[in-house]
């Protein structure tokens, strides 16, 4: 298929629907959530429309021409960078997937007029228990309630710091919306994939109730779920399901091992999450551990894949991502002499490892994220004073202290 041969050719506009967690929608989850798509003047919401209008709007019409056409697509540009440095793109991943899935058979999937899409990536709010480092109000519920007692203190931290990371109040309810589950109800009947992400959609009712809509029409043997989790909470009812569907994936958001995860991850608890990891370890589950590498973990690393490949299991991967938002927390921020360090060691664990399919895609992803760090990081100094302060604001008010997880010479 000629298509497929294109750098820029991505076959997710022609079958997969996205939202964000406060309603707008998405190309796809690699999309930037400040890059608006607009419809009639208006952005693209699940608040102002149905999936369908978007489905057959001009903005996909012009992306899925330019798809076919060849031509880059401005949405696609993070696909497009992973791409340059050989990290795997979703973009490559999906190419891959449903091209070995449909063979040449999906040139008729790739249509100026597709069929309503049958892969949904839904984020339904921004309820969650966690307040991670890296996050921000966007995506977790408890960054709300944190930066409304941070302002009381630092009445500028939104404008010092970034309204994408602080100051965005997503509490909406769109997902109530009795319209938005009726097409999702019929949308069912021939999903072909399914993401969950958050906020922490272990908490969200929605989630398990599609699940089980999908059990109740006999399609769950046909379709392929991916749960992006915090791991704080695995209610049995989710573990109970699990084989029921052609393919579960848990992508579980770690980032590090003991005192590290939980200073990242606050106020989660390194034992409750390998107590809830250990629940869904004998199910037919893929289990990725997705973790953000980052400047708080970059000397974690190793002891966090020691741990994973402990457990021997054939479909348990480490699976490491590059951070690129806030910048301020990438780990080429680090001391050069030290940063330089933590690359030899890692790279002499990966040595280490076996030459199996699984191993080899990590170590693949984290060399390209070593290449990644170890470029030179623009406004370095300006970044680093931005990290230190963040830290220490944070700090103070959780009642932390960062030199417990690693040494204050990494912010030389």
């Amino acid at each position: 298929m000629k298509e497929l041969d294109s750098k820029f050719f991505c076959i997710l506009p022609f079958i997969h629907f996205a939202t964000s967690v406060n309603g707008e929608i998405r190309l796809c989850c690699k999309v930037p959530v400040s890059d608006s798509i607009e419809i009639d003047n208006k952005k693209a919401s699940l608040a102002t429309h149905d999936i369908k209008t978007f489905w057959y709007s001009d903005y996909m019409s012009t992306v899925r021409q330019q798809m076919i056409d060849g031509k880059a697509v401005k949405d696609c540009r993070q696909c497009y960078y992973e791409d340059s440095i050989n990290l795997k793109s979703k973009r490559k991943n999906e190419n891959e997937y449903y091209y070995n899935r449909y063979g040449e058979d999906l040139i008729t999937k790739v249509s100026m007029n597709p069929e309503m899409p049958i892969y949904l990536d839904l984020r339904l709010g921004n309820l969650c228990n966690l307040k991670c480092r890296m996050c921000s109000t966007q995506y977790s519920s408890q960054h709300v309630k944190e930066y409304n007692n941070l302002i009381k203190d630092y009445p500028t931290l939104a404008k010092d710091f970034g309204e994408t990371y602080f100051g965005q109040d997503q509490n909406d309810t769109w997902f109530e919306n009795e319209n938005f589950w009726k097409e999702i109800d019929l949308l069912a009947h021939n999903v072909d994939h399914l993401i969950f992400a958050g906020g922490e959609p272990s908490l969200h009712p929605g989630v398990f109730r599609l699940l089980e809509k999908c059990v109740e029409l006999g399609r769950a043997k046909d379709v392929r779920v991916r749960l992006t989790t915090n791991m704080t909470n695995m209610p049995q009812e989710f573990v109970d399901i699990i084989d029921e569907f052609k393919q579960v994936t848990f992508e579980c958001s770690i980032d590090g091992t003991g005192n590290v995860f939980n200073y990242i991850r606050h106020p989660g608890n390194w034992n409750s999450i390998k107590e809830n990891f250990e629940k869904i370890l004998p199910t037919n589950a893929w289990i990725m551990v997705t973790s953000t590498i980052q400047f708080y973990n970059f000397n974690n690393v190793i002891d966090l894949w020691k741990w994973v490949n402990s457990y021997n299991r054939p479909r348990l991967k480490f699976y490491p991502t590059l951070l690129y938002s806030p910048k301020y927390f990438q780990p080429g921020l680090i001391q050069h002499d030290i940063k330089e360090e933590i690359i030899k060691d890692i790279k002499s664990y990966m040595d280490t490892l076996p030459t199996t399919e699984i191993h080899n895609q990590a170590k693949g992803r984290m060399k390209s994220i070593l290449e990644h760090a170890t470029l030179p990081v623009q406004d370095r100094q300006k970044q680093l004073e931005q990290l230190i302060k963040i830290t220490k604001i944070m700090d103070e008010h959780r009642l932390e202290n960062v030199c417990e997880i690693i040494p204050m010479e990494l912010f030389d």
